[in-house]
């Protein structure tokens, strides 16, 4: 006769089984998932000309991401994202003149992601690399009284307004709170890194000495995301 003890036993570990199989197919269920981020952004890298000044002020950024799934701790994919800080006036980077500095940048990157994928919250860490390109234009207007040194005019002139692409990376941290079991909302910090690249004058800048403007930027910025998992 079977025992007791090994029907228990036996139904037990069925229902371990079961259990466990339901576990698996509610993980592989939502494997993928969609994010909108956005935020806010800010930058304190500087240009040099005939003086120092920032590029830009704060403004804003936000993105789409798409990641998989491989593990219940570790997801990849990629996102595109845009930095869009709001332009800056400076009375000393170009000599006796006004000038609005500001550049715009798109990034393309692999990212991955590491913490639970599961629970309530949701605690991660994300990196990624790819590259980025950026727009810089640099507008300016000598003071009252003054002109170009080349003409003696007083307009206002486009020194540069140039688009280069370079390496970029990014290091971020966040936290997810679940919404049920497609749906989460979360926050997050992150850093940005853009390499440098040189960015070409127009005429009007070589015809005032400018010969390019070489550089990279980090960034920083704070939001929020929702996902979507499926």
């Amino acid at each position: 006769m079977i025992s007791r003890t090994k029907v228990l036993g036996a139904g037990a570990l069925l229902v371990l089984q079961a259990w466990t199989a339901a576990e698996r197919a509610r993980a592989q269920e939502f494997d993928n998932s969609v994010s909108v981020f956005g935020g806010v952004m800010s930058s304190s890298s500087k240009i040099r000309i005939n003086g120092e000044a920032e590029v830009s002020r704060p403004g804003f950024s936000g993105g789409v991401r798409y990641l998989r799934q491989t593990s219940g701790y570790f997801g990849a994919g990629f996102e595109v994202l845009g930095l869009v800080p709001r332009e800056r006036r400076s009375a000393t980077l170009i000599t006796n003149g006004f000038t609005t500095t500001n550049f715009q940048s798109i990034h393309a990157l692999v990212v991955c992601r590491l913490g639970p994928s599961e629970g309530l919250l949701m605690p991660y860490l994300l990196a990624g690399a790819g590259a980025h390109s950026t727009s810089l234009k640099v507008v300016s207007t000598p003071f009252f009284g003054y002109g170009w040194s080349d003409s003696g005019t007083t307009e206002t002139r486009t020194l540069v307004d140039s688009r280069k692409l370079g390496g970029a990376a990014k290091a971020q941290a966040g936290l997810d709170v679940s919404l049920g079991d497609s749906a989460t909302l979360g926050g997050y910090a992150a850093l940005h890194l853009a390499s440098n690249a040189t960015y070409a004058p127009t005429r009007a800048g070589t015809a005032v000495g400018l010969t390019g403007l070489k550089g990279g930027y980090t960034a920083v910025s704070y939001g929020m995301n929702a996902s979507a998992r499926f």
